[in-house]
């Protein structure tokens, strides 16, 4: 119950997320503020809230008098526009052994719960719903329980030691940093092995720790990811590795597609301003996909001929949209659709969505929309990371 915190949860919720899906998810969550008025949730009733987002669920808490409980399938995100998500912080020192003989040492660990009131969801192999950090703390290096070391540094993550506290800052997109009081001991333990031990985890809220065994506890928890991240002046002592050729975020075009059945958006893969067939145009896609995998070209949807053309890979699901514009041919990896009657109503809710979307998906944000060529009966919006 979030924490004894009393939560109004839909029938609905239950139906589709099952009950140890609810379960999970309502103890991953941490009534502090309303995800609609920042306003602080103690001593009210909470309400859940689940939005589909086709690929992945968020599951938020509100007031009851802000939003009801409810599932809500029709793609889009209603967001106030405020900062309103809530994180903690808490350094520690445990004892630790690497797994390698060694005896046990002391470790600095600095834990990070990066969201109380709002986490996302995704299906595991066995087809039930588990809650999931975002994807930008695994793909700046932090690892599972299991695969845990801290004789390899996370690539793109460092830590700088203040006055009374340390900073670590998360370098990949979008840059953040987070700041945490520190005793002088930990400090010291910190210059004294270059670096901490960087754990992050819904499985607890740092500020409600009482015993160093709870800490220990969620290691080996599927909502844990955790690395090594060293002193910053340490590493710039080491030799800098080469920065990638092709980043995967930097220039990278997004294009949103809003039409009246259809919501879409990812990057753009490719265009072609010859004057294509439709025939020419799919091969022309099928070889820039450069998979030999797909399922085959089919109407986005039938009877709105603006939404287009899609295909799917059927080895790594990966979708894919080919539409035709008054500039030529466009093709484009979906990293979310929503077809029927959900679509957004104004350019605005569209842009919310696709934010979302892009942040969870993709580590980007920040991104400044612009309209540009739209198929007849739709509106194609472009922003570049």
């Amino acid at each position: 119950m979030a924490h004894q915190q009393e939560v109004a949860v839909s029938k609905h919720i239950v139906k589709r997320l099952g009950e140890d899906g609810v379960r999970e998810t309502m103890d991953s969550l941490y009534a502090v503020d309303c995800q609609t008025c920042n306003r602080p949730l103690a001593g009210t009733t909470a309400s859940l809230v689940v939005t589909d987002l086709m690929m992945f669920l968020q599951a938020e808490l509100h007031h009851r008098r802000c939003r009801k409980s409810e599932w809500n399938d029709s793609g889009l995100v209603r967001s106030s526009g405020e900062a309103t998500l809530s994180h903690r912080t808490l350094t520690v020192l445990l004892p630790w052994s690497n797994n390698t003989g060694e005896p046990t040492t002391m470790q600095p660990v600095f834990i990070l719960n990066p969201g109380l009131e709002s986490v996302f969801l995704d299906r595991d192999d066995d087809g039930r719903w588990r809650v999931r950090l975002a994807e930008r703390f695994a793909h700046a290096g932090l690892v599972a329980g299991p695969q845990l070391t801290i004789d390899r540094p996370v690539p793109e993550a460092t830590v700088r030691l203040a006055t009374d506290g340390v900073a670590v800052t998360m370098e990949n997109l979008p840059p953040e940093t987070f700041l945490c009081r520190a005793t002088e001991q930990y400090r010291a333990q910190v210059r004294a092995r270059g670096g901490v031990l960087f754990v992050v985890t819904h499985a607890l809220n740092p500020d409600a720790v009482q015993h160093q065994q709870e800490l220990l506890d969620v290691l080996p928890d599927s909502r844990t990811v955790a690395g090594w991240v060293p002193l910053a002046e340490v590493r710039e002592r080491q030799p800098r590795k080469a920065a990638p050729s092709n980043p995967a975020a930097a220039g990278t075009t997004y294009v949103l597609h809003r039409s009246p059945r259809h919501l879409t958006v990812g990057p753009l893969l490719a265009h072609n301003a010859a004057a294509l067939t439709l025939e020419q145009a799919q091969q022309w896609a099928e070889q820039v996909i450069g998979c030999e995998t797909l399922i085959g070209w089919e109407p986005t949807v039938d009877g709105e001929p603006a939404s287009g053309w899609f295909n799917i890979d059927f080895i790594s699901v990966a979708q894919y949209l080919l539409r035709q514009y008054p500039d030529g041919w466009r093709l484009v990896r979906s990293l979310s659709r929503v077809d029927g009657g959900g679509s957004a109503e104004t350019d605005n809710e569209a842009r919310v969505w696709a934010d979302q979307v892009i942040k969870f998906r993709e580590q980007v944000s920040g991104l400044q929309w612009m309209t540009g060529p739209s198929p007849q009966g739709a509106t194609t919006l472009y922003a570049t990371a």
